[in-house]
């Protein structure tokens, strides 16, 4: 493990002791393995295993058996319901919605064995009313683009106090939109996550990032979005009322 993977991991632990996760959805959970799968360390109470492929479905039963709020689901997710293209890349890690010609910058050897329609639907609309426990939410989205996945999990995301996601960082390369650091800072930061953690993966410019909600600054902007509005409000109301006199 290299010096910087390891203070991820710790970091991660840190977060892990200091904000524990009473539900995870896990978005892109694969094969069940990699860092993004850090979190099954712990007990968790209520989790969804979501991916593409039934793959997840098939190493997940173990734990389903003797965890009765997990549960793993095979679903194509998007910004809302519609029909994409999926592509199956030579790397199963790497199929999804992005054409993995558009990766070879990445890895020259990718390629696309087969693509399909398929109907997607948002997250929002798949963990519906749910038990997401007592304590923290944890959303962790492992694939690209993690953007629109997030733009469909705005009821979740309120609720949700820790984020981890796979991201592509600054680079020249033309890549989907919703797939960049810069991207999802420009979202995240007005709804109170703050990042807390880059870590790169198996290439230097894809990296997976951890954001932490900071409550505090959170409610500091929601009173101060408040206050500006009650006043923008009484101004305008006065402004009426002068004009009514005049008439």
């Amino acid at each position: 493990m290299s010096k910087s993977a390891a203070m991820n991991h710790s970091l991660l632990h840190s977060v892990q002791l200091a904000i524990p996760p009473s539900a995870v959805i896990h978005v892109g959970a694969g094969l069940g393995v990699g860092r993004l799968h850090q979190w099954r360390q712990s007990y968790v109470e209520h989790a969804w295993l979501i991916d593409a492929e039934p793959c997840t479905e098939e190493w997940a039963q173990e734990f389903l058996s003797t965890r009765p709020n997990w549960h793993a689901i095979t679903a194509t997710l998007a910004q809302e319901e519609c029909t994409v293209q999926f592509y199956h890349a030579s790397n199963s890690a790497e199929s999804g919605l992005i054409d993995p010609t558009t990766l070879r910058v990445f890895w020259p050897n990718l390629s696309a064995i087969e693509q399909s329609s398929r109907q997607a639907q948002c997250l929002d609309k798949l963990i519906g009313d749910a038990n997401l426990g007592q304590q923290h939410l944890w959303l962790i989205i492992d694939c690209l683009p993690a953007l629109p996945i997030l733009l469909g999990a705005s009821a979740l995301l309120q609720q949700a106090s820790v984020l981890w996601l796979r991201c592509v960082l600054p680079t020249d390369a033309n890549i989907a939109s919703g797939s960049t650091h810069d991207e999802l800072l420009a979202y995240l930061q007005p709804l109170g996550f703050e990042c807390a953690s880059i870590c790169e993966t198996n290439h230097p410019a894809i990296a997976e990032i951890l954001f932490v909600r900071n409550w505090r600054n959170l409610a500091q902007h929601l009173h101060s979005t408040l206050t500006t509005a009650k006043s923008e409000t009484a101004s305008r109301y006065i402004e009426l009322q002068t004009q009514f006199v005049k008439e």
